[in-house]
């Protein structure tokens, strides 16, 4: 039943979260059981999506005012998290309250967004998962009960002996943190080696394992205790974080009921209590590894007695491979196909780098001997890490749809006793035959690239990219941080050209260092060319004739282009009197999907170039500015045209499928 309670309460947080449209997926688990004649578990199963599904609903809801009063969940320097009825609400301030502090908060509140650029951690959707949806916007905070932060402290007063790439090691060790502090943190994730780390806790359960065999003959009541109270004192450590408190509902769940023990009940048990503590958890990558892990030991288990030892350790490490395969080609665009072995290497170096650690958390100046082992262990990182990766390219959805299917052949082929059932194994080759047959049916598509206060637009048709515009910042360098790593993620080894609407720096900033890391086989500006040209296989229409002008906006390009069936504008930086003389023209610039010029200033975007253009969507391209981008009235005359908007500031990329 309970993994029945455990399935419907996945599909209910995904539905009222995301869209109710998931809720067609209870077909799957409900027809299984009436053919089973379960019905008390279709009925469970049913209850719990239905029951989540409206909680979640409703705390995604966003509200812009009022009055609530709510415990802290999160503290850092910086900032705080409040839970109330309506879900968390994030508040910016530098008071750093403890763990179940009550604040009671007056004021406005706003949708909770972070600028940020494309390859950027998002910082918003992460509270998301954690139920923060909304930003207390301003008014009043009142402390009704202040517990000191002694945890803040202490992690500090611990780590006070280790810098830089150490320190983020240890934490992630110790207060389980996360890696991505780590220098070449890219590297790591794309060996599937942030997983290994951060997802399958073996460090905590290796010292687990070690206190059951110490006390295993002095003290059996004590024993039973062991495992909670370690996972407690780590769910602690890491201000019962999501990994924390999967480990510890496990340890939980294994105490009070001896039947639960090492079965998939336990498993069900512990995430259906998971997900009634963080019910957005189901919509993290990082859910849903750990268990399917635990799964595939399962399996495995029940092989003991027919293979050896060896043998079955090998096994287990492909199998937990085949598991995380998409989830790395979701991630990183990339496989490594050592990380079915890698694990075996670095099982017992991470175990004892944690058992090395622990001194740590009683003595701060052990951490001047601990610099040397984090940096040894690093080292193994990093050189592990270097091998075997290869690129794929963008999400590949009918190959990881293949891929699921044919281990779940496997598993059902197991399950019912099959004489074919290892046979079926030759799928997984198979759907690695099929990936390049999958990659060369690449749709054409047009994505509008968050980089920030800037702009640029990536067009891919038959399989050619074309840039136009790089964005560009004074504060970091777009090229290498953002555009790079996401045309690797998109398969884009090179670029057929670039094209500069105009040679303001947010426009063309990153051009130096893209032609650098990339091969660009031309760059067009705009004031080279008007009229139609042809580049990349794509034909472009420059509708600004104009060769000079007060400024660089009065020259930008205007571009419109048709990939697929969809026709798309870009305005650059023009002006309105810029757009006003393409109308007078008499242009046809009815297109699907319009960029907004100048990043929704006051200076472009007319009624009439709006009525002109008539798009199914606005585009803004913008990021944190001073200059007001976008102007509240050109979002309003927009909104008012009954035209949707799409901010790259608040929604990030937006990638068309044509």
């Amino acid at each position: 039943m309970w993994l029945y309670i455990f399935i419907g309460l996945i599909i209910g947080s995904i539905s009222g979260y995301k869209s109710y449209w998931f809720l067609f997926l209870l077909m799957i688990p409900l027809t299984l059981c009436f053919l089973q004649r379960r019905y008390w578990n279709a009925l469970s199963c049913l209850i719990a999506a239905a029951i989540i599904a409206i909680v979640t609903w409703f705390i995604s809801r966003p509200f812009t005012s009022g009055v609530y009063v709510g415990m802290v969940t999160r503290s850092a320097e910086n900032y705080f998290v409040i839970s109330t009825y309506r879900g968390g609400i994030y508040v910016q301030s530098t008071l750093n309250p403890g763990l179940g502090s009550l604040f009671r908060l007056t004021g406005k509140y706003r949708t909770l967004y972070f600028a940020r650029v494309e390859g950027d951690f998002d910082f918003a959707s992460y509270l998301n998962r954690r139920g923060c949806f909304n930003f207390y916007d301003g008014g009043q905070i009142e402390c009704i009960l202040d517990i000191p932060n002694f945890l803040s402290g202490y992690r500090s007063w611990v780590l006070s002996e280790l810098d830089g790439d150490n320190r983020s090691l240890i934490s992630s060790f110790l207060f389980a943190k996360g890696s991505g502090g780590i220098s070449g943190y890219n590297h790591l994730r794309e060996a599937s080696l942030t997983r290994f780390l951060t997802d399958t806790s073996l460090h905590i359960s290796f010292i687990v394992l070690l206190f059951e065999r110490v006390l295993k003959e002095k003290n059996n009541r004590l024993l039973r205790f062991i495992s909670p109270a370690i996972c407690f004192i780590v769910c602690t450590l890491s201000d019962f974080s999501l990994s924390g408190k999967r480990i510890f509902l496990l340890s939980i769940t294994r105490l009070f009921s001896s039947r639960f023990k090492e079965s998939m009940h336990s498993r069900c048990l512990a995430g259906s209590l998971l997900i009634l503590s963080s019910p957005f958890c189901v919509c993290d990558l990082g859910f849903y590894i750990p268990f399917m892990l635990m799964t595939s030991s399962v399996f495995m288990r029940g092989l003991g007695r027919l293979i050896p030892k060896v043998v079955r350790t090998l096994l287990k490490a492909i199998l937990n491979f085949l598991v995380i395969v998409p989830f790395s080609i979701i991630e990183t665009g990339k496989i490594n196909l050592l990380a079915m072995v890698i694990p075996l290497f670095l099982v017992l170096p991470s175990c004892l780098a944690y058992c090395l650690s622990l001194p740590l958390l009683l003595i701060p100046a052990y951490g001047i001997v601990l610099e040397h082992i984090a940096g040894i262990y690093l080292s193994l990182l990093r050189l592990l890490s270097n091998f075997g990766v290869i690129r794929i390219g963008v999400f590949l959805l009918p190959f990881i749809i293949l891929w699921y299917i044919a281990l779940l052949v496997f598993f059902v082929a197991y399950a019912i006793g099959h004489p074919w059932r290892y046979r079926v194994l030759i799928l997984i080759p198979l759907c690695f035959i099929s990936l390049p047959i999958f990659s060369s049916f690449q749709r054409d598509r047009v994505v509008f690239i968050n980089v920030g206060q800037g702009d640029s637009t990536l067009v891919v048709k038959s399989g050619k990219g074309v840039l136009i515009d790089t964005g560009g910042s004074i504060y970091r360098d777009i090229a290498s941080e953002c555009l790079v790593p996401f045309l690797e993620k998109e398969g884009i080894k090179r670029l057929a050209g670039v094209i500069i609407t105009h040679e303001d720096f947010d426009h063309c900033g990153a051009l130096e260092g893209l032609t650098r890391s990339l091969e660009v086989e031309k760059v067009i500006y705009g004031d080279e060319v008007s009229g139609s040209f042809n580049l990349g296989g794509i034909e472009f229409i420059d509708h600004n004739f104009r060769t000079d002008g007060a400024d660089d906006n009065d020259i930008s390009a205007v571009l419109e282009f048709e990939v697929g069936k969809n026709n798309f504008l870009i305005m650059g930086d023009a002006p309105v009197s810029v757009e006003k003389e393409i109308i007078e023209r008499g242009a046809d610039l009815k297109v699907d999907y319009l960029r907004i010029g100048h990043h929704g200033s006051k200076t472009s975007t007319s009624v009439e170039l709006l009525t002109a253009v008539n798009p199914e969507l606005a585009v803004i391209s913008c990021g944190k500015n001073y200059y007001g981008h976008p102007d509240p009235e050109v979002v309003g005359r927009i909104a008012g045209a009954g035209i949707p908007i799409w901010r790259t500031d608040i929604d990030g990329s937006l990638k068309v499928f044509c």
